[in-house]
């Protein structure tokens, strides 16, 4: 189902045997199970991470891919508006309409951008990248008309625990719904600083794919999904940037096998939390993006862990249909 007024914040509600979940949720509980319970369950935010109650989007990299998205939501929008002009051989100024559209809201959202030491992600290139983009998928854009942009999505799954009936609220954003001759399709816009070989298959085996189909099929009841990734590769300094494309089908039986995945994941995860106990994995999930922020906490013992909470972290619950959800009270 989509409703702006569906509730997005992930949560565990013992009462009503409800978990809420989405993909960064799910993805923080296979990374470490620690920082799962330490952000999504306790809902821990370091103070430096929060400018004036927002979750920092002063953050380049945050703001860089904000500001890709809404230059996205217009162009595809424009697209929508103006697919008029070409039934009627009116096409000649089409491009420069989108490219404008685009440019104007690429502009709007990159106010206040931060520096980037490497000059890659400028707002001059965000400039020459819609353009590029433009140019290279001009055809698939007249292709796919747009059903809807940004939709908060949820769907359900029931599964048994300890004996009673719990439901999973899967939650997304869906970034466009696109309807061809083919049927519906998601695509996920994403800005990357660094691509390989394996950048693809990566995707074609991340959850949030997986659940894009799933959310897609119990919205429109469409049996068979194609969810794609649409990638801005920022790799060099010299623009314009690459462009890649990674392209999921998923059949009901690919849907049936992701539901028992996820089932799986929410049995874990009330299991830690009848016990009380978040594991820590360890190593490589403490340092793969530098120091893990949940450092402190999790290398301190039990009884001083309140303490260092109230004094490194406010509590800020994690909503992913509430941009503004970075806003909490202290500990």
């Amino acid at each position: 189902m989509t409703d702006s007024k569906i509730s997005t914040a992930c949560e565990i509600d013992r009462d009503r045997r409800i978990i809420r979940l989405d993909n960064t949720a799910i993805n923080l509980w296979r990374m470490c199970p620690a920082k799962f319970g330490y952000r999504i369950s306790d809902g821990l935010v370091r103070h430096e991470l929060v400018r004036h109650g927002e979750e920092a989007s002063s953050n380049l990299h945050l703001h860089y891919g904000i500001a890709w998205h809404a230059a996205m939501d217009a162009l595809y929008k424009a697209v929508a508006d103006t697919m008029e002009w070409i039934s009627v051989g009116l096409d000649e100024g089409i491009v420069e309409e989108w490219s404008t559209r685009t440019k104007d809201a690429w502009e709007a959202a990159t106010v206040d951008l931060a520096e980037d030491e490497k000059n890659k992600k400028t707002v001059g290139r965000g400039l020459q990248d819609i353009d590029a983009y433009i140019d290279k998928h001009y055809d698939d854009l007249q292709t796919y008309e747009l059903v809807d942009c940004e939709v908060m999505a949820k769907g359900q799954i029931k599964f048994v625990y300890a004996g009673d009936m719990w439901t999973l609220e899967y939650v997304g954003a869906l970034d466009k719904v696109l309807k061809s001759e083919e049927g519906l399709r998601v695509r996920d816009h994403k800005t990357m600083g660094y691509t390989n070989m394996h950048t693809g298959t990566g995707f074609l085996l991340a959850n949030q794919l997986m659940g894009y189909a799933f959310l897609l099929s119990e919205m429109y009841g469409q049996q068979e999904v194609v969810t794609e990734t649409d990638i801005v590769a920022i790799t060099r300094t010299k623009p314009p940037s690459d462009f890649l494309r990674t392209h999921l089908v998923m059949t009901p039986d690919k849907i049936d096998e992701w539901v028992k995945e996820i089932t799986a994941t929410c049995i874990s995860i009330l299991t830690c939390d009848t016990l009380g106990t978040w594991p820590r994995y360890g190593h490589e999930p403490c340092t793969r993006y530098g120091t893990c922020e949940y450092m402190e906490i999790c290398l301190a013992d039990a009884d001083i862990r309140p303490d260092i909470a109230k004094k490194l972290y406010i509590v800020s619950p994690w909503d992913p249909g509430n941009r503004n959800s970075g806003n909490g009270n202290s500990v």
